[in-house]
């Protein structure tokens, strides 16, 4: 093929981009593509990333336009490579670098913080044909369905192609412009089977491997799939698919699904009758994890409890009507332990609390097992040395003759993982804050901070199989533990 000339040279700056939730919503509406993952704050913090993060199939379509962009009136995909790498969270900024390996084919490296995010490599050429033909409107989908792994690995079927083009236009103006219309519907095709068709609502996009007829002649309408590979170790799994004019693969992760914790039924069989008698707990976020264990054992074991929440209000409830639906006494409110306790001890009012449960936590991402990030470390710290301080100086004074506290620290304090030295130094030193309170406060305090081994919980999830502890066990030997420090 001779050399052409639309190619940019190869040390094009780097182009920088930062996607928030109205880009979610567009790119949803462009491929029908509306996992909660990526649309859904409240749910997508018990998932496995912790907060929504960015389409892959978004990052790779605004990579490669803008990538094309100058280029020449026409093009068509020939074949086409993608490994995404890590989740990019919304509101951090996303690097894309270029490199042109030979005349005809680019390779793209996206990254975020340091962190390697996607990469791909694509290979392009003259098209005959003009890009704009028409598709019809994207089908309704409905809503994600919820294969089991076992359902999953026996599916197949079709999707039809569609395509709005002002939408793609607004959003992708150089595809819009120089591509077949039916290879980016077929793009997008495949973030829609992946999110919402097989696996559907627990999926992860992992890459694909694609080839294209440039020129596959008309009614490009439709793109068969079926799962032709299993991977049960790394809940991976293969879609081959094909359409006129398309064919390859498309990698696909089950994601695990969130953690449930104990029901009132278990925490009953294990707390002794009135354990906790006469106790008056606050446990800061109680909502879910840890925190909804420790208020359920409390309150098993005859304790009133007031756990808190931040963003989960419908959790909190939750936690709240199965203790009372047991004959457990307890109540929520809201706590954000980032912006201190003033509202917080306002709707507390008059009410005592003699035991102080911390579990207040921001989803523990893994970095990527280099260096150390001051920023993450800064962010736990907020969390467990400056959020953790004020919350017991503000909840001291409620404390009719002492407060016992419950900190949780962790045992990669003790043998720190590569990629998790941020959260282990921050959990350090929040250990450091519980002999300064201890020092301080002799008469009226007694602190308690177990190292717990990585128990079950929606914290920390992965793709492949890790023994996990039972929560509820070393909750309540922490409690017990707790409540056998004397004042």
């Amino acid at each position: 093929m001779p050399e052409m000339s639309f190619f940019p040279p190869p040390a094009r700056e780097a182009i920088r981009r930062t996607f928030g939730m109205e880009d979610q919503e567009r790119f949803a509406r462009l491929s029908g593509d509306r996992n909660p993952l990526h649309l859904d704050p409240l749910l997508a913090r018990r998932l496995m990333f912790g907060q929504p993060v960015v389409h892959g199939v978004h990052l790779l379509l605004w990579s490669l336009d803008r990538c094309l962009s100058g280029g020449e009136p026409r093009l068509a995909l020939h074949d086409l490579r993608v490994d995404f790498r890590r989740h990019l969270g919304l509101g951090k900024e996303v690097v894309c670098r270029v490199g042109w390996p030979a005349p005809d084919r680019m390779e793209v490296e996206l990254e975020a913080e340091g962190a390697p995010v996607a990469w791909w490599e694509a290979r392009v050429g003259p098209s005959s044909r003009q890009p704009g033909e028409p598709l019809p409107p994207l089908p309704e989908e409905g809503g994600c369905r919820e294969l089991s792994g076992e359902e999953a690995c026996q599916a197949q079927g079709r999707l039809d192609l569609g395509l709005d083009l002002e939408l793609l236009k607004a959003m992708f103006p150089t595809l819009a412009t120089i591509l077949p219309a039916w290879q980016v519907a077929a793009l997008l095709a495949t973030t829609r089977l992946v999110g919402m068709r097989c696996p559907g609502l627990h999926s992860v996009y992992s890459g694909l491997e694609l080839t294209f007829d440039p020129l596959p002649g008309q009614g490009a309408r439709w793109l068969a799939y079926r799962v032709s590979r299993h991977e049960p170790v790394f809940s991976l799994l293969w879609l081959a698919v094909e359409g006129q004019g398309v064919r390859g693969v498309v990698k696909t992760f089950l994601r695990p699904q969130p953690r449930r914790q104990a029901d009132m039924d278990r925490i009953g069989q294990v707390v002794p009758p009135g354990a906790f008698r006469g106790w008056r707990a606050l446990v800061i976020g109680g909502s879910r994890g840890l925190g909804e264990v420790a208020a359920k054992l409390l309150a098993a074991g005859g304790a009133r409890v007031a756990l808190t929440y931040h963003q989960g209000r419908e959790d909190a409830q939750r936690v709240v009507e199965a203790i009372t639906q047991s004959g457990g006494k307890a109540r929520c409110l809201a706590w954000d332990v980032l912006a201190g306790p003033e509202s917080a001890l306002a709707e507390l009012g008059d009410e005592r609390i003699d035991c102080l449960c911390y579990f207040a936590t921001p989803f523990i991402a893994k970095g990527p097992g280099a260096g150390f990030s001051a920023k993450a470390f800064r962010v736990f710290c907020d969390y467990y040395v400056t959020g953790f301080l004020q919350t017991v100086q503000a909840v001291l004074p409620l404390a009719t003759t002492g407060l016992r506290v419950l900190y949780p620290s962790s045992v990669a304090c003790e043998d720190i993982p590569a990629d998790m030295y941020e959260y282990a130094a921050a959990k350090l030193a929040g250990e450091g804050v519980c002999q300064f309170l201890q020092k301080a406060h002799p008469e009226t305090l007694r602190l308690w901070a177990p190292r717990l081994p990585r128990l079950a919980t929606d914290q920390l999830p992965t793709f492949l199989p890790v023994e996990s502890e039972d929560p509820v066990d070393y909750c309540l030997e922490a409690l017990r533990r707790l409540g056998d420090m004397a004042f």
